[in-house]
């Protein structure tokens, strides 16, 4: 096994992905990117220098990018909620 297909095994199992026969078929790059995994994470996990490589491979669907902004409004609602909290005291 090579370093890189360690790396992803290690990282699979971290994040509770099942490796299921990781050496046969690599888990779609899509499915990491929806596991949380970075693109420059998926990139090495790939073997590609340029992670806009890797863009051409992820197909995300408008509801996994929806999801993704959703969590992302609603850490900043709370972070500006906590500024408020303190300014206002």
């Amino acid at each position: 096994m090579g370093v890189v297909e360690d790396r992803a095994r290690r990282s699979l199992s971290r994040r509770r992905i099942a490796p299921d026969h990781a050496h046969d078929a690599p888990p779609c790059l899509t499915d990491l990117a929806r596991a949380g995994w970075d693109i420059h994470e998926i990139a090495c996990f790939a073997g590609h220098i340029n992670p806009q490589t890797t863009l051409l491979y992820i197909h995300l669907s408008g509801r996994d990018l929806a999801h993704k902004l959703a969590g992302g409004m609603t850490a900043i609602h709370a972070w500006r909620a906590r500024m408020a909290a303190e300014v206002l005291g």
